[in-house]
């Protein structure tokens, strides 16, 4: 699925937590590429999970989202009915939209010239896209 937005909506960098199960797909998006002669365009990064408490993660999004710097579309309940319910106590929150959301903080701080290059439809050769396929 994650594939099939990216070519639609012509995106060329893919955050994937580096951890368990969500650290695997790297290796199968890096698959299809070969696969699909698609090398040169798609750039995965792991995002790592260790360092920041999933709590920490997400008061980081919302401090952009206070501060205009990021924004939901109009409508977006789902989004803000997980951020009103989200309590930083529990274990078992309903969090996977906004948590996977907030991961959007990590890939603008940590990619934005890899982001910005490939929205000006900058292609990158395939050895320069196998060495950013190296873990963080």
């Amino acid at each position: 699925v994650a594939l099939n937005y990216a070519t639609k909506w012509g995106i060329s960098v893919i955050g994937i937590e580096s951890e368990a199960y969500q650290a695997s797909i790297k290796y199968v998006f890096e698959y299809i590429e070969r696969r699909n002669e698609m090398a040169s365009r798609l750039i995965v990064k792991q995002m790592p999970t260790g360092k920041r408490s999933k709590y920490a993660r997400i008061a980081s999004w919302v401090g952009y989202l206070r501060s205009h710097e990021y924004c939901l579309t109009k409508g977006d309940l789902t989004t803000t009915n997980q951020l009103l319910a989200y309590d930083s106590a529990k274990k078992t929150n309903d969090d996977d939209l906004i948590d996977a959301e907030s991961y959007g903080v990590y890939m603008i701080e940590k990619h934005l010239s890899e982001i910005m290059a490939s929205s000006q439809h900058r292609l990158l050769s395939p050895q320069q896209v196998i060495l950013n396929y190296s873990p963080l």
